[in-house]
């Protein structure tokens, strides 16, 4: 409401400090206050609220680390390893892009015949994005 002007005085500075605040407990909040230091060049802090999203559970930090990681950018190194874990992650959450671009970086890193036998071995974990 503080950076918004709703129902307030425009506070964008006391605003994000709220953020700052419920980023301690709350996935939401610390993916958005990641977002915010990123954009304020911030990238070193902004990953590490981004993984305590991606770590209780919020998908879209799940796949925006993992295009972080693929493209390397926002300060994370391209890694594929890393970048595969993440799609995984938010694929199994229920994430439909992140599962189409598991895909994808798979068949870059192991070919289409190890991606194939993978989503197999795999099927049960990704039944409801398998149309």
């Amino acid at each position: 409401m503080l950076i918004n002007e709703l129902g307030t005085q425009n506070n964008i500075e006391e605003g994000w400090s709220w953020y700052k605040t419920a980023a301690k407990d709350d996935c939401e909040a610390q993916f958005i206050y990641a977002w915010h230091c990123i954009e304020e060049k911030n990238e070193k802090v902004g990953i590490s609220y981004m993984q305590k999203a991606a770590e209780n559970s919020c998908k879209n930090a799940m796949y925006d680390l993992a295009e972080f990681y693929f493209y390397g950018m926002n300060g994370c190194e391209e890694d594929l390893d890393k970048s595969i874990e993440f799609y995984e992650c938010a694929a199994v959450a229920g994430s439909q892009d992140s599962f189409d671009d598991l895909l994808s970086a798979r068949i870059t890193r192991d070919g289409k015949f190890k991606t194939a036998i993978y989503i197999l071995w795999n099927i049960q974990k990704f039944k409801r994005l398998i149309g």
